[in-house]
């Protein structure tokens, strides 16, 4: 039997980009798809779009509102509801492409126990330059798969480019507790206890967007930290998996570290730096990290 999908496309002030969205998931060249729009409390029109939507297409679009409770809880009310074999969460200001979900059944038909498929993406720029990132396939071994997610090694799950089976939300799910870094805790949790492939077709087009909250560098640093707690949660992860959890926390400040760097704030970045160091001291031999630190240094005795 062909697998069904259900695409959820968590909405929060979105009326400007929405529309993008869905076509997108309108456009599969898939006939077994549910779409539900959900609207986390937005205060502009994206809930008359979303409901418009519904109403032109009451047989592929459902739209449920929420009050603001952030992206994870949106795409965990969405997954509720949801009657497709496999979970496909689209943010709202992304595009898929028409073979998106195809390209994804077909993987499964030659993996039929995979519970979770990611696909390779387009990076847009906000001058509109596309970028392609394809993963490569996945390792026979769990811990290889997790590790070389949490060190940010090869091109890795991201939202829009990754389809779950749904009956892992039985046990698994976004926590509701942070609003950035959420889908970090999901996937490196299920790379470690699930049969996961990869597919190296870009199927998405990610938009680069000023102000998005993938973008927010204080959501990024009020949410790293508490990620580590949530991901290495001994009711989840074997033990073996467990003992990684310093070096994810030192990994989450090297990461803020090298946004900090990008935008000029040295002073800034070099605490995060320490931080890492301190939690995770084999960090120090990172040596692309080190350079920048140093250079940190150089460019604040220039100024």
């Amino acid at each position: 039997m062909a697998a069904s999908f259900s695409i959820i496309i968590p909405a929060y002030n979105a009326v400007g980009f929405l529309r993008r969205a869905v076509d997108s998931a309108l456009a599969q060249a898939w006939e077994e798809v549910e779409i539900i729009i959900v609207d986390d409390g937005s205060t502009d029109g994206t809930p008359a779009m979303a409901a418009d939507y519904q109403t032109q297409h009451p047989d592929r679009v459902r739209f449920v509102e929420q009050t603001n409770q952030g992206p994870g809880a949106a795409r965990n009310h969405g997954i509720s509801k949801a009657q497709g074999d496999f979970i496909l969460c689209l943010d709202a200001d992304d595009e898929l492409v028409p073979e998106a979900l195809g390209l994804f059944a077909e993987k499964i038909a030659q993996v039929p126990e995979v519970e979770m498929v990611f696909a390779g993406y387009f990076s847009v720029s906000l001058d509109g330059d596309r970028k392609a990132y394809c993963p490569e396939p996945v390792a026979a071994d769990p811990m290889r798969n997790f590790l070389n997610y949490i060190r940010g090694r090869g091109v890795t799950p991201t939202h829009g480019a990754v389809a779950i089976r749904r009956k892992v939300f039985d046990q698994l799910h976004y926590p509701e507790s942070i609003r950035n870094n959420e889908d970090v805790v999901l996937f490196a949790q299920i790379l470690a206890t699930r049969v996961v492939a990869s597919l190296p077709d870009p199927i998405l087009l990610k938009y680069k967007r000023v102000g998005s909250l993938r973008y927010d560098q204080a959501a990024v640093a009020e949410a790293s930290q508490r990620a580590a707690q949530l991901l290495f949660d001994a009711n989840i992860l074997p033990p073996a998996f467990i003992r990684h959890q310093a070096e994810f926390q030192s990994s989450r400040h090297l990461a803020r570290f090298r946004t900090l760097y990008r935008d000029k704030r040295f002073a800034e970045a070099r605490a995060q730096y320490h931080q890492a160091i301190k939690i995770y001291p084999r960090h120090l031999f990172r040596m692309n990290a080190l350079a920048k630190y140093l250079r940190s240094l150089r460019r604040d005795k220039a100024n």
